[in-house]
């Protein structure tokens, strides 16, 4: 039998938060866990059928926009032109602004959090201790996310990937421990990893 044989389905369903339908380009207003999130979708060029998925995670001090499109930065939304719908999420610090970065997202985090930038590592104290197990809101928002885009864009639920850079790295390493089910595999670049 074949290695894939052995592994169980996931439950792939696509669906959205009601009344929201995803677009290509700049999403805002998507409710999750209480707040309003935002995510870039940069549908797969040249593909013929369902294609696979690319959630790139800014660092500290880049916007999601820079890390999609500045060469610098990584360029992601170009992974459009290799065959895969980009899906590039907003962090929390950035109130759904795609070009937002700066001291807004660089800095101490709160409620259990260590930093700004992602729900990433947890606090060393017990504030923290709620983070030990709970993969937290924006792991659990680029899951969302991906299925809701999956509503209008044809994706394939077996080829899901994530990654980042620094603090993107970080919640990178978050996101492939609390769900490797969902996440095909990931690219954690320069991140930390909390135990």
């Amino acid at each position: 039998a074949s290695p894939e044989a052995d592994v169980a389905p996931v439950d792939m369903s696509w669906s959205c938060p009601a009344g929201f339908e995803p677009k290509e380009g700049l999403n805002t207003g998507f409710p999750h866990e209480g707040m309003m999130r935002a995510f870039v979708v940069v549908p797969a060029k040249n593909v013929t059928g369902p294609a696979p998925v690319w959630v790139p995670l800014t660092g500290t001090v880049e916007s999601t926009n820079a890390n999609l499109n500045v060469p610098r930065s990584g360029a992601n939304a170009l992974m459009a032109g290799e065959g895969f719908t980009v899906i590039g999420p907003v962090r929390q610090c950035a109130n759904q602004d795609p070009n937002a970065s700066g001291p807004a997202c660089n800095g101490p985090g709160k409620g259990g959090w260590n930093w700004t930038p992602w729900n990433d590592g947890r606090a060393g104290d017990a504030e923290g201790d709620k983070w030990k197990n709970d993969a937290g809101a924006d792991s659990r928002f680029f899951e969302a996310m991906v299925r809701c885009v999956g509503t209008k864009f044809p994706l394939d639920g077996k080829r899901l990937y994530v990654g980042g850079i620094s603090a993107g790295g970080t919640v990178t390493n978050r996101a492939l421990t609390f769900n490797s089910e969902f996440w095909a595999g990931g690219l954690p670049i320069s991140g930390e990893w909390y135990v």
